[in-house]
């Protein structure tokens, strides 16, 4: 029996056709080397637990001090639970197009990345640790995942 491909954010809601989509991603069981195909770039902001991540034979893991971005594509994922047996992190998927306006509208240079890994692994600053308590609040007041569409750059 194959194993299913996630799409993301597909999979997650009904309608995806936002250039920004927060969801709170929680799970209690452990998920080991998850078949993935991101429709859009996706941040992975770790709550709790830890996250691997593996793409072109290569191998990385990250516990929650860290976060990842993550270039859409095909990859498999685990998620490993915290010593209270919960993962959680929140998902803020982004189109290329929302990076093309931002990068234009802030006179951004792209500079091409040498190596080709469709990963970033993040280190969280002062600005970046804000930003992400304000999406844990926006998310955490809502029931359900929202799709982040009024989010302006």
């Amino acid at each position: 029996m194959a194993l299913r491909i996630q799409q993301l954010p597909n999979d997650i809601f009904e309608n995806n056709a936002a250039d920004l989509l927060l969801h709170d991603y929680y799970i209690n069981k452990a998920c080991l080397k998850n078949k993935i195909m991101l429709t859009k770039n996706v941040f992975s902001f770790l709550v709790e637990g830890s996250k691997e991540l593996i793409t072109h034979n290569q191998a990385i893991s990250i516990e929650n001090d860290k976060f990842l971005l993550i270039k859409s594509g095909n990859c498999l994922m685990s998620e490993n639970l915290s010593p209270s047996n919960n993962y959680r992190s929140i998902l803020m998927f982004f189109s290329d197009e929302k990076v093309i306006r931002f990068c234009e509208k802030y006179q951004i240079n792209v500079i091409n990345n040498p190596n080709n890994n469709p990963y970033h692994i993040c280190n969280y600053d002062t600005f970046i640790s804000h930003f992400y308590t304000s999406l844990q609040r926006k998310i955490w007041h809502n029931t359900q995942a929202i799709s982040a569409t009024t989010m302006n750059f």
